[in-house]
């Protein structure tokens, strides 16, 4: 993190060393050096054995100097020439760190993890609008047809809600790209461009919609429902790629698993009265003109009479 006065132990040729490197935007991206910091160190040392790594330092705090200390630690894959590679960016490499009054030697793990908060806003923006309120207004498309024209103004209000949600997760994406240089997650950021870029087009598909009776009309169906297909899938798939960078507690991974699953049972049960709809209104349309089909009935003193 920019700002960091970072001591950094290894394992050298000619033995174990402890270096001071000042860590900035510009060294994030790679090429960090050996550099002062603007720590007061009066003595560091350090002892290896095996895999182990105890750091030693003694600093003198200056008069105007607070005395609290956001402690951070963590370990990296290899030192070339003098210049620690990156270390891993998951869960666990995330969570060292502390808080440390130097006043009266109390510490405490309260920290947050830096923009923890637009971390989960970001999560949450693009999990509800992505992967919950854009499949439910497919389904609204699918399944409410006999409602119309409302399952078309519910179809477009549930789209357009998914999209803001969307796009306002997609924009704390950036910036928390902004925030963090040097650390890029290729594969989300892709598919999240992607994912946005897709996004415009459809909306625009809604200002280009034809009458039904045009000649491109069904043209026009297969660019909504492919486009439509593809956004369901890139941002469900990139919602688990998050949580995989977040690394979230599991039940948040399971509460949105749950979710989905709840989503494909109700789309089942709907598949199903759909067509069981379907081939009753067949049926009844191969009737042959004269038949009855069910019954008209009285009650007469008690007893039903077919009329």
């Amino acid at each position: 993190m920019a700002g960091t006065q970072a001591f950094i132990a290894f394992a050298a040729s000619n033995g174990s060393t402890i270096l001071t490197y000042n860590v900035t935007d510009a060294s994030k991206g790679g090429g960090l050096k050996c550099t002062p910091i603007s720590l007061h160190v009066l003595d560091m040392r350090v002892q290896i054995v095996g895999n182990s790594i105890a750091m030693l330092v003694k600093i003198q705090l200056q008069p105007n100097q607070s005395t609290v200390l956001n402690h951070v630690w963590n370990r990296g894959p290899s030192v070339s020439d003098f210049q620690p590679s990156a270390h891993a960016f998951d869960a666990t490499d995330l969570s060292g760190l502390r808080t440390i009054d130097m006043a009266s030697g109390e510490s405490s793990s309260s920290a947050a993890l830096p923009h923890q908060v637009l971390k989960n806003r970001h999560g949450v923006l693009n999990t509800v609008g992505w992967g919950i309120v854009l499949p439910c207004g497919v389904l609204a498309a699918r399944y409410l047809r006999f409602a119309d024209p409302a399952w078309f103004y519910i179809h477009v209000f549930l789209q357009l809600s998914g999209f803001t949600l969307g796009v306002a997760g997609w924009a704390t994406g950036m910036r928390l790209g902004d925030y963090s240089k040097g650390i890029v997650h290729h594969k989300h950021r892709s598919i999240g461009i992607t994912l946005f870029a897709i996004s415009i087009v459809q909306v625009f598909a809604l200002l280009l919609r034809p009458k039904k009776d045009h000649k491109i009309r069904k043209a026009w169906n297969i660019y909504h429902y492919s486009l439509g297909a593809s956004i369901l899938i890139l941002g469900i798939s990139n919602i688990f790629y998050g949580f995989d960078i977040l690394s979230p507690q599991k039940k948040w991974r399971r509460a949105y698993i749950g979710v989905l699953i709840g989503l494909a049972i109700l789309t089942l049960c709907l598949e199903v009265v759909s067509w069981a709809y379907t081939f009753r209104k067949k049926a009844v349309g191969r009737k042959p003109e004269g038949a009855q089909i069910g019954g008209a009935h009285s009650i007469t003193n008690g007893y039903r009479q077919d009329v």
